[in-house]
């Protein structure tokens, strides 16, 4: 099977899991989180965690928490992302939990999914952004996720971690051009 015939078969069986809400699906989709490499279509690590999250937290959980502590950023990146993809608030905690992830890339999949879960996500990513004390990439991250959140509190953090920073900081922030996914 060449890549291209794998990758749509990854992207054939994430769809008919999540439409036919079918747990039996999730060891499978957990191995393709960690699939970091894409073709034309959507890479499979995302395919899959959208159709994770579309089974909900309490069918996901069990089988995400340890791949979040994995030795592989992409993979920790995937579960995060497929954390987020549930839109479930207890999500929260789990994911805040990790910011401090030595891997930019896994704090960019966390700030990710902390934007798709809405305003409970604010406090997580206001404390995160002042840990943070400005600095690139994790500080335009945390700024660009309130920012996807789009609700006045989320709004009224950045205008107050903004007026936090040095001036030269908060130029360079505003200036900053976040990877987030726009979806």
């Amino acid at each position: 099977m060449s890549r291209d015939e794998r990758f749509e078969n990854i992207r054939q069986r994430a769809k008919r899991a999540a439409i036919a809400h079918d747990e039996t699906e999730i060891p499978f989709l957990c191995e393709c989180l960690a699939i970091g490499e894409r073709d034309n279509g959507a890479p499979p690590r995302l395919v899959a965690g959208a159709a994770l999250g579309a089974l909900g937290y309490d069918a996901i959980i069990a089988a995400l928490e340890p791949l979040l502590e994995s030795a592989n950023p992409t993979t920790r990146g995937g579960a995060a992302y497929a954390l987020g993809r549930s839109g479930d608030a207890r999500a929260v905690p789990i994911l805040a939990s990790r910011l401090g992830d030595p891997s930019d890339d896994v704090v960019l999949w966390l700030a990710l999914a902390l934007s798709r879960l809405g305003n409970p996500a604010v406090s997580a990513l206001r404390q995160a952004l002042r840990s943070v004390r400005g600095e690139l990439p994790q500080a335009g991250y945390f700024v660009d996720a309130l920012h996807k959140i789009g609700t006045a509190e989320s709004a009224e953090t950045i205008q107050e971690e903004l007026q936090s920073l040095r001036p030269q900081q908060r130029t360079l922030l505003l200036d900053f051009d976040s990877p987030l996914l726009d979806e």
